[in-house]
């Protein structure tokens, strides 16, 4: 349902920005592959290790922004660049 709300806004590049730990690493890698696989153009930020984005300062997640990977999927279901 977010993906056609997205789509149909009119969006097509996207940055995720997980909680900056294993578990949201492996979503954000989750949601990338999915996302990608339904043509938006996927990018992940990474905040400091231990971070979440609702504790992050404005200048980590600016920094993490401006630092995103282009997720570019490949045959094995994986986000590769992140």
């Amino acid at each position: 349902t977010q993906r056609n709300i997205l789509r149909d806004s009119g969006f097509t590049d996207l940055i995720l920005l997980r909680d900056a730990d294993a578990a949201g690493e492996e979503a954000a890698q989750k949601e990338a592959f999915e996302l990608s696989a339904s043509f938006f153009h996927v990018q992940i930020a990474h905040l400091p290790t231990g971070k979440d984005p609702a504790e992050a300062t404005l200048e980590e997640v600016t920094r993490a922004i401006d630092n995103a990977n282009i997720c570019t999927v490949d045959y094995s279901q994986r986000c590769l660049g992140t």
